[in-house]
């Protein structure tokens, strides 16, 4: 299984931050299918002359372009889900330490709602858009990920733990991965759901998210 993250917001807590901080995965067993599509739905696009870039950006779309992303994105092989930050409700420690705020954001709640759709034995492949650079920042949330991914799959009673070597981890530049492209649109989405009170980009995608895989945070 394939699992792909991005998110949209961000996690200061100044006058000017975000209210909410939106995490989106999409999760498959068929990414190539989506890699596909979804540079097909680039080139045409742009041959439209409708979008300039080499990416599909959910900030960089028109409003025209972001209705074309999300529903050619609901007729994909693929679930996907969200999770809903509302930071106003974060504590004060989780404040002052904002990797580990970002890892009990991103990590935890995913991983826990999205063991039961891998089936038993089965290997977790996850790439996550390059937004931490640093390596040791990296490696930290590799680790918390993998320690995670195994507690979870010991809370559902998984019948094969899983453990570290079955899973591995990929920070890439979403450039590069039309997957984290779809999944930067779905985040974007949701964002002005909950930022904006704009539900318009919501309802194109609201018959594909399973409730089990929505959470919403604190």
């Amino acid at each position: 299984m394939e699992l792909f993250i991005d998110e949209c917001g961000d996690l200061g807590f100044s006058e000017k931050s975000t209210q909410f901080f939106v995490v989106s995965f999409l999760l498959t067993r068929n990414p190539w299918s989506i890699r596909i599509e979804t540079r097909r739905l680039l080139k045409h696009l742009r041959e439209k002359k409708i979008y300039k870039h080499d990416e599909l950006k959910f900030t960089k779309a028109s409003h025209e372009v972001k209705l074309k992303i999300l529903e050619k994105t609901c007729s994909f092989d693929c679930d996907f889900g969200f999770v809903i930050l509302s930071k106003r409700k974060v504590h004060d420690h989780l404040r002052e330490d904002l990797n580990l705020l970002y890892r009990y954001v991103v990590i935890d709640p995913v991983m826990n709602m999205i063991l039961p759709f891998l089936d038993e034995a089965e290997k977790l492949s996850v790439t996550i858009d390059k937004s931490v650079s640093e390596k040791k920042l990296q490696y930290e949330f590799n680790n918390y990920l993998q320690l995670k991914g195994y507690y979870y799959s010991k809370v559902i009673d998984r019948q094969v733990p899983l453990y570290r070597n079955q899973i591995a981890t990929n920070h890439v530049d979403s450039q590069r991965e039309p997957c984290l492209q779809i999944t930067d649109c779905l985040a974007g989405a949701e964002f002005q759901r909950f930022e904006r009170s704009r539900y318009d980009y919501h309802n194109i995608i609201d018959k594909k998210i399973k409730s089990e895989l929505f959470r919403f945070l604190w």
